[in-house]
């Protein structure tokens, strides 16, 4: 179905309204988020420190894959929580986790369509890319530094774009119970809406940035402080930094999804956010 703004009266939401929105949601429902994503982080790193504290190494690296896939949990999880709220319904964390577990099957198949049609073409694309421009600075060394450059740049727009897209059908498929095709297709249709592709690949950009950026930084964090003091601290310190940083990305990646409703679908964002007037739940 082909999405057609409607005249609501206000523009589109920008980053940093999506950002003022996301932390209102967060700090408003501090509880239920909390309990969420430590729910969904602990497990797997407790695994992984006691692997690396009694010496064996697959149990660590199994700790390791546990944290991701609850980290991908959390992310579908505050979609169904995030819903909630904007449906002025009480925020409960534990049904939230459930909603999203529900939908890992889904998710799974969202992600082998997104292997085949975008991400392996991306891929293909930044390595024709990198060719191209590796041979020009063969034979002309001017333009080396845009060789090293472009294809970084390449990767990055084309990875932001098929984050965001990844987020946005993801809650669509938990919050809407779509199917991972018609989620996929909705979601490229935001993206690529007329007039409104540069500011989401601005989103896109800034919300990968932030989200593997942190990621980052939490695990340097945990390095830095394994080594000075000691591991169960480390895997403290990491653990609520990765809880953070992945709630503050799917929130901000799920106000824009129902701020893309609003506009599209001709759901009501402003009146569903009068929800978060009301006294936090806990």
């Amino acid at each position: 179905m082909e999405l057609q703004s409607k005249d609501l009266g206000n523009r589109p939401l920008g980053i940093g309204e999506l950002a003022d929105k996301a932390v209102t949601i967060l700090v408003k429902h501090a509880v239920p988020f909390a309990l969420l994503w430590l729910a969904c982080t602990i497990p797997g790193m407790l695994i992984a420190a006691w692997g690396a504290a009694i010496g064996q190494p697959a149990l660590a690296g199994l700790g390791q894959a546990i944290a991701a896939l609850g980290t991908s949990l959390g992310g579908l999880a505050t979609a169904a929580l995030v819903g909630k709220i904007y449906a002025g319904e009480d925020p409960q964390w534990g049904w939230a986790l459930g909603r999203g577990a529900s939908k890992i099957l889904s998710i799974i198949f969202l992600g082998i369509l997104l292997l085949l049609i975008a991400i392996i073409p991306c891929g293909l694309l930044w390595l024709l890319t990198a060719g191209l421009f590796t041979s020009l600075a063969a034979t002309n060394p001017g333009v080396a530094i845009v060789a090293a450059a472009l294809p970084g740049l390449a990767l990055l727009v084309s990875f932001s774009i098929m984050y965001l897209v990844q987020y946005i059908a993801s809650n669509a498929i938990v919050i809407e119970d779509r199917g991972a095709p018609e989620a996929l297709g909705k979601a490229f249709g935001y993206m690529f809406h007329e007039g409104r592709f540069w500011p989401n690949l601005a989103l896109a950009i800034c919300l990968t940035i932030v989200v593997y950026g942190g990621s980052l930084v939490s695990g340097m964090a945990a390095a830095l402080i394994i080594a000075k003091v000691n591991l169960g601290f480390g895997q403290a310190i990491e653990t609520i930094l990765t809880a953070t940083v992945g709630a503050l990305g799917a929130t901000v990646a799920a106000v824009f999804y129902f701020d893309m409703r609003m506009r599209y679908d001709g759901y009501d964002l402003e009146q569903s956010l009068d929800a978060l007037e009301t006294p936090a739940a806990t």
